[in-house]
Order: C-alpha cells, then structure tokens, then sequence
C-alpha cells in the first residue's frame, strides 16, 4: 500500500481492534521448546520443512513480502497458501502427530479455544491491524464510515476471546471481521 500513501489517494484512519491478533503462531509445545518469535523461525528451518501455512490467496501478502525481502533469515521459506479451513486441518493433523508446524492466526477466531497455540512475537513490521481508506472516502458520510464503526464496538464491548464459550467465539469472529477487512491492511471501501 505504501504506493498509495506516497500518491496520497488513501489515507490511515488508525489501528483496527487494538489487542486483536493476526500474525504467525505455533502449538505450544513448539513454543515451548523455544520458538517464540519469528526470529525464532530460520534456527528450526527443517523441524518446519521452511514452510508457512497461510489461508486464501491474495491474502497472505504481508507473509510474501516478508519471505520476498528475506527478513527475519526467511528468504528461503515457502507460503503454503489455501483456504482457511484446510490450512486448520493441516495445523490439526500437524499437532496429532506432534510435528512442528507454523501457520497464520487471528483472533477473535474459534482456533484460540480449539487448540493450544501460541502467538509469535516480532512481526510488528509484517501485521498491524490497520484501516485504510479511499482519500476522502470517511467524509463521505455515516454510510461510508459504518463498516469501521461496527468493527470497532464489536471489539470494545467485551466480544472477544473466552467470552460465551465456542459458539459466542464463533458468532464474534464474524461480527469484527466484516469480509472487507480479513486478511489484509484492510480497505474500508464500499
């Protein structure tokens, strides 16, 4: 995006849902054994056999860019791209066979209460939960700005993580990723 900013026909309208995750994570076990940040990662390039799994393409450009400039020794790394219920199901068979695996998070999202993960630290640069905009496009009026506004009271009035159990898990992770703003340095065009 950084091309658009520089041209200026989009604007930052400021961070999306402080305290939400959206980044690299692994079973605890891995973390327990010491990898906890994505400086972590390239010391253990064979237990993961280099590869980062991630969901849908086209959504998994801050993972490609990161693997593209070498950053964190990943250079060499490959991004597993799939959809979202396959990447799951790969993390699931990994974790019962007690293999090393690393793979793309979020939460709110009902993996946080179906498996024990562990979220990597170091990726600040690679995922900030941001809201873009179209120059102008928040002046616009109340209809243009209710995209942003539902995103934000979902995450400050409690629907998180732990709260309601699986089903309420479930029913938060749809109400503060409208489809819009997942996966990316979101648009909050209409």
């Amino acid at each position: 995006f950084k091309s658009y900013f520089d041209e200026g026909s989009v604007e930052a309208l400021g961070v999306n849902l402080e305290g939400a995750k959206y980044t690299l994570a692994v079973p605890k076990y891995v973390a327990d054994a010491g990898v906890k940040s994505f400086g972590d990662l390239a010391a253990h390039a064979d237990r993961f056999e280099s590869k980062i799994y991630a969901i849908e393409p086209g959504s998994n450009q801050p993972l490609l860019d990161m693997v593209a400039v070498d950053r964190h020794g990943l250079g060499k790394w490959e991004i597993v791209e799939s959809s979202e219920a396959a990447m799951l199901t790969q993390v699931r068979k990994a974790v019962a066979g007690g293999k090393w695996i690393v793979f793309l998070g979020w939460e709110p999202h009902p993996m946080n209460l179906d498996m024990e993960m562990v979220y990597l630290s170091g990726g600040d640069a690679e995922f900030e939960l941001r809201i873009q905009a179209e120059r102008g496009r928040m002046a616009v009026g109340p209809a243009a700005q209710q995209p942003v506004a539902q995103t934000k009271a979902a995450h400050e009035h409690g629907q998180h993580r732990g709260r309601g159990g699986r089903r309420a898990a479930k029913h938060q992770a749809k109400l503060t990723q409208p489809r819009h703003l997942i996966g990316q340095r979101a648009s909050a065009r209409p």
